[in-house]
């Protein structure tokens, strides 16, 4: 009985570790998808404004490099499941590509270089962001879902864990707090006056 214990509280402190290395993912997903929300208003017009080729004055990107720096420290702190790897290297690896130039972009038009070089720079580099952006956008949502995924998957191995001691009421309670937590998800809860 004091080895199973014994192995039990080592299954238990894995456990807690991969749920704390896990939450740094969530921490840096949930802020990028409340930002990309909050700032979709000024988001949606620059791309569709670079697509459609007309002069910007102002650069509206979402934050990059927040994202890249937050996913980047919490790989560094470990990947607490495995099918996170894989997604997680390849929007690592877009990012790398797109956060230097929207951030070029983004000093470009505070300094209002556009003002000098007739938009030479703008003509450079705003198919490049757009098609990095395109690109950015479904390898996104994959980690996103992949994240909702995992945490559900997570919540109801929690709930079932409950349920199987005769907690039954905790678990139900717990079940009516769920929320949803991917941008797909926060997008398809928007009012139409947000």
């Amino acid at each position: 009985a004091q080895e199973s214990r014994g192995l039990g509280d080592v299954y238990k402190r894995q456990e807690q570790n991969q749920v704390q290395l896990f939450n740094q993912y969530v921490k840096a997903i949930s802020r990028y998808n409340r930002m990309a929300v909050m700032f979709d208003y000024a988001n949606t017009p620059t791309i569709n404004d670079l697509k459609a080729g007309n002069h910007l004055t102002v650069f509206n990107t979402p934050n990059f490099k927040q994202l890249q720096k937050e996913l980047e420290e919490a790989k560094q702190a470990g990947i607490p499941y495995d099918e996170m790897k894989e997604p997680l290297d390849k929007l690592l690896s877009k990012l790398n590509e797109i956060t230097p130039v929207a951030e070029e972009l983004d000093a470009y038009y505070k300094s209002k270089g556009y003002t000098t070089d007739n938009y030479a720079k703008e003509q450079q580099l705003g198919p490049k962001y757009v098609q990095l952006y395109e690109q950015f956008v479904p390898i996104y949502a994959d980690f996103d879902n992949l994240m909702h995924k995992i945490n559900l998957d997570r919540l109801q191995q929690r709930l079932q864990e409950l349920r199987d001691v005769g907690k039954k009421n905790a678990a139900a309670a717990q079940e009516v707090h769920l929320r949803p937590v991917s941008y797909t998800h926060l997008r398809a809860h928007e009012t139409p006056e947000h």
